[in-house]
């Protein structure tokens, strides 16, 4: 009994403390940052100009293979939390495509290795020049030199975000 009373005392403790390290100040930033993460997100998708009509898990996974150029597909899977089944039918369909090649890895020909053919680096780098060109248009037209030089200031400071 005096067990089951400790921890509880404990679990009360540990959830003042963490009350208090997140003031409700933070939760409203964190709650309106990654609604307009989400929101902007899926305006930057009907942006792309993918042909083939590319589903968002196809789409990562090109991307990933633009920043790594060659991936195990466990590994493609692990990052993007993919079943072997659907990034299997992922694969299949990007090849068809031609954006993707499958070969045997050198160092153990049981294993097959992943890349982007020439024809996926230009839908990748298409799709990013027309996001960014996008939004570098609507950040013109819609804000002053002075939001600018804010939404700069405070990109410096999300960017640690992605550092955790």
């Amino acid at each position: 009994m005096a067990a089951i009373f400790l921890f509880e005392i404990t679990k009360v403790t540990l959830q003042n403390n963490f009350d208090k390290m997140i003031s409700k100040e933070d939760q409203e930033i964190a709650q309106a940052l990654r609604h307009l993460i989400t929101l902007l997100g899926r305006r930057l998708r009907k942006q792309a100009n993918i042909p083939d009509a590319l589903s968002i898990a196809e789409g990562n996974v090109l991307s990933m293979l633009m920043t790594h150029e060659t991936l195990y597909p466990s590994e493609i899977g692990a990052q993007l939390n993919l079943s072997s089944q659907f990034l299997s039918q992922i694969l299949k369909r990007l090849e068809g495509l031609g954006y993707i090649t499958r070969n045997s890895a050198s160092e153990d020909k049981r294993k097959t290795i992943v890349s982007l053919t020439a024809k996926g680096k230009r839908i990748v780098l298409e799709s990013r020049e027309a996001r960014e060109a996008w939004l570098a248009e609507t950040i013109s037209e819609r804000f002053t030199p002075a939001q600018k030089k804010v939404m700069k200031e405070a990109l410096t400071y999300l960017t640690t975000l992605t550092d955790l």
